[in-house]
């Protein structure tokens, strides 16, 4: 008998129910329509690296470096999308696989002093998406009791909900297993490739509605913020840098206190002074910003690796004579409306708006809310604090991260080098806490509307 031949004998023994879940592990499923778009844009930018997603861990005191390497294989061998390979069907299309093992790729290094050097190289060394691996560790040892741990995801397989999963199974795991224990956590469900399969987007009437609701919600809208004033075509490359920043807990309870009389939520407000800074800088009073959509609301998806978001535009207008509290009110109503119709893939939003358009045809920046872990629990004989990872690549002229903590609103901004030098994005960032701040203590005076600004200029 074949080795073909025993497979079928197999499969033939199972129930429906269970050769259904299997051949949904084991056949390869098509991209989603968000890897589809992150896909073509390594093939028209194959040296770049804005599509790699670093995770880095300061780890202090004494590590096993044995648990520490039977962690990552158990996280990996839990979650199919890590051991995930490109491949092409019959007409030349990406196909996704998932092979049933892989080796995990972890590799130690000594950096004595400073590890940043390594950290990087680690981060942006080039993926092969067709052989493997998709994601990868690096252990920089910069004294014998202080590690840092960077693992770099590529996007097709992650996002920013991926991270918090694997640092929160990571966590788990280690400490059961320096103990000696099995790691208690439960499986995960659905499979990953039976998820995406199910991806493809709305069709028939649902899609229709939604189609005709962004071509009226677009209608008219600029096709991009011009950075800095004045700018005419969008940068093009994707050498870039980031700023952090912090907005104090006493600013971010202003604010929240603001959102909250407007019905809203922290994040449109946040959103919010963004554009005012923004139409300070551009000055445009008619604003598209774009946001990533998790792509989670079955809660069954929650504890899964994966590419699942999608990206929706959030269009706001400065209204003349407005205030802030009606701005933040107003940016609450458009992002709900724009969440509200989040099912239709981004590529088929920018089809409806701008036909025969690149995705830059509906905005170049980007507002995101963090949810992934920025504190991290203690580990058996080690203390553990998040490492900061230098941006090398911006995939968006600006892209704003913005995560709520203890001690206020955790920012990053990012930007595009051609654009902004690391100094006129400090200060751009210098001006977002200036203006929540300020548009806090008088929300219900009038905004100055927009104005020619050199807070951001190059």
């Amino acid at each position: 008998m074949t080795a073909a031949d025993d497979l079928r004998d197999r499969l033939a023994r199972l129930d429906p129910r269970q050769r259904r879940a299997l051949l949904d592990r084991i056949r390869p499923a098509p991209l989603t329509p968000a890897q589809f778009g992150i896909w073509l844009f390594e093939q028209l930018n194959p040296d770049t690296t804005a599509y790699h997603n670093p995770a880095a861990l300061r780890l202090r005191g004494r590590l096993d470096l044995d648990v520490l390497r039977r962690t990552l294989e158990l996280v990996q061998q839990r979650h199919d999308a890590l051991r995930l390979r490109l491949d092409e069907d019959d007409e030349g299309m990406p196909v996704q696989r998932v092979a049933p093992r892989a080796e995990v790729a972890l590799d130690v290094v000594d950096a004595a002093g400073d590890p940043e050097a390594a950290v990087l190289a680690s981060v942006r060394a080039p993926f092969d998406l067709t052989a493997g691996p998709v994601w990868r560790a690096r252990l920089v040892r910069v004294a014998p009791d202080d590690h840092v741990l960077v693992i770099t995801f590529h996007h097709i397989v992650s996002d920013g909900w991926s991270l918090g999963v694997v640092l929160g199974d990571f966590a788990v795991a280690y400490t059961a297993l320096a103990a000696g224990c099995e790691p208690p956590l439960p499986p995960v469900r659905p499979g990953y490739l039976a998820t995406v399969r199910a991806a493809a987007g709305p069709s028939g009437v649902d899609r229709d509605r939604l189609v005709a609701f962004w071509r009226r919600y677009l209608d008219g809208a600029p096709s991009r913020v011009a950075l800095p004033a004045g700018a005419r075509a969008p940068a093009s490359g994707y050498a870039g840098g980031s700023v952090p920043f912090t907005l104090g807990a006493a600013d971010t309870a202003g604010l929240r206190a603001v959102c909250r009389s407007a019905g809203t939520t922290l994040f449109a407000g946040a959103t919010a002074v963004f554009l005012v800074c923004l139409a300070r800088l551009s000055g445009a009073d008619d604003l598209v910003v774009t946001t990533p959509v998790a792509g989670r609301d079955d809660t069954a998806t929650q504890s899964l690796v994966g590419c699942l978001l999608n990206t929706v535009p959030v269009r706001v207008r400065l209204r003349p004579g407005g205030t802030f509290r009606d701005l933040v009110a107003a940016a609450g109503r458009s992002l709900g409306e724009a969440l509200a119709h989040a099912a239709l893939p981004y590529a088929d939003i920018v089809t409806a708006a701008a036909p025969g358009r690149g995705e830059s045809a509906v905005s170049n920046v980007m507002v995101l809310h963090g949810n992934a872990p920025t504190e991290f629990p203690p580990l058996p004989g080690l203390r553990c604090e998040r490492y900061r990872v230098p941006v090398a690549a911006s995939k968006h002229d600006l892209a704003l991260l913005l995560t709520p903590g203890a001690d206020g609103l955790s920012g990053e901004l990012e930007y595009k080098s051609e654009l902004f030098t690391a100094a006129a994005a400090a200060r751009l960032a210098a001006a977002f806490t200036t203006a929540a701040r300020d548009l806090t203590g008088r929300p219900d005076a009038p905004l100055d509307g927009p104005q020619d600004s050199t807070t951001g200029a190059p």
